[in-house]
């Protein structure tokens, strides 16, 4: 499905209806509705900060990985505000965490933007974090066995947590080992 909303292209995947229709089988109401909302603050914070640094939005793609934004690329952005835009979002979620947690230690939406966070600055390209590490390093060959090392890193935290803690975590690693494989197609 394709539209436009303020000048900003909207597309939606068949792949996210999918990871929508099995959020709703699996998880309440409560759940679902906190989890919207703390991508929604992740979004936004990478909205604000492309809007700051002088960005403007071309289209969002809403699909079974997450959204992506994709901003007008009319002129070439320096690489700190690229990471600038890159990292907003994550440090939403942290700054949200911070908040909550300083009033309600534990609270469930707080830690759901812990996770957000984290979660987004792991190392693979379509993640946050891959993509700042991709715009510090570049895609210079020199550099491929330590970014091959800091994709694997998680997926061997993966495997440690499974073993360690029991199948638990196997949705984790199945999800880890997503990413990484997707490094090399």
């Amino acid at each position: 499905m394709r539209f436009t909303l303020f000048g900003v292209r909207i597309d939606v995947e068949f792949s996210f209806l999918v990871f929508l229709s099995l959020i709703f089988l699996v998880k309440d109401s409560l759940t679902i509705c906190g989890f919207f909302t703390v991508c929604l603050a992740h979004e936004t914070g990478h909205a604000a900060a492309l809007y700051l640094t002088g960005g403007r939005l071309s289209s969002l793609i809403f699909c079974g990985t997450g959204l992506k934004m994709i901003p007008e690329r009319y002129r070439i952005f320096p690489v700190r505000n690229e990471l600038i835009v890159l990292l907003a979002g994550p440090a939403v979620n942290l700054i949200i965490f911070a908040a909550l947690n300083a009033f309600s230690p534990g609270n469930t939406f707080a830690l759901m933007n812990l996770c957000a966070a984290v979660f987004n600055l792991l190392p693979y390209s379509s993640l946050d974090g891959g993509a700042a590490l991709n715009l510090i390093f570049g895609y210079r060959e020199s550099c491929a066995p330590i970014m091959t090392a800091f994709r694997l890193l998680p997926v061997i935290l993966g495997v440690y947590s499974v073993i360690a803690f029991g199948n638990t975590f196997l949705a984790l690693l199945c999800v880890m080992m997503f990413y990484f494989l997707n490094e090399f197609r």
